[in-house]
């Protein structure tokens, strides 16, 4: 199980940096961290659909509705915050969509799968880990290194461990149901 240190430190070696002991501490190596620990982390959680970050919530809509186009509004969860909605049970991608920090759609309650921010590193997957640590490279490699060329081989190296991770995760659950109009759906949509 990783900590938000284990996570640091494995950045901070792709860098070649010195270790740190705490976000907290008063080095440059941790206050680069901490500038960009919590976006790099909702980016790469919000990046695929991990096992150990998709959370389910049924939503009431909202006592407003949109101006136009929808006929009901529902406020995305915020505990835990949702950072991408997956799905919306029994509708098309087409017939909803996200607006801020609301999801528009002509039902009037909705059951909704989405990818949550998870701030507790133990609960993340060790192949999580390792994106997150290349990413998170990538994003202090020019503050730490200087070297434009570094954040380029880093986003490739987290791309490659994004690639691995998505792969290992997808394999540790079902494939997710092809309904016969879906195909359908798709093939009217090229004739």
């Amino acid at each position: 199980m990783a900590s938000k240190v284990d996570i640091a430190n494995a950045a901070l070696a792709w860098l070649g940096d010195t270790r740190i002991a705490s976000l907290t501490e008063d080095t440059a190596a941790a206050r680069a961290v901490n500038g960009r620990y919590d976006e790099v982390r909702d980016a790469c959680l919000a990046a695929a659909p991990w096992n150990f970050a998709r959370r389910r919530a049924s939503l009431a809509a909202l006592s407003t509705a949109p101006a136009f186009e929808y006929s009901y509004q529902f406020t995305l969860p915020t505990d835990p915050w949702c950072l991408r909605v997956l799905s919306v049970d029994g509708l098309y991608g087409d017939q909803w969509e996200v607006e801020g920090r609301t999801l528009l759609c002509d039902e009037a309650t909705v059951k909704l799968r989405y990818v949550a921010r998870i701030d507790n590193p133990e609960t993340y997957s060790p192949h999580f880990v390792e994106y997150m640590a290349a990413k998170l490279a990538a994003a202090l490699a020019y503050r730490v290194t200087g070297q434009m060329g570094m954040t380029d081989r880093l986003l490739q190296a987290a791309e490659l461990a994004l690639r691995d991770a998505t792969r290992i995760d997808a394999a540790e659950g079902r494939s997710p149901r092809v309904r016969a109009d879906t195909l359908t759906r798709q093939r009217t949509n090229f004739a």
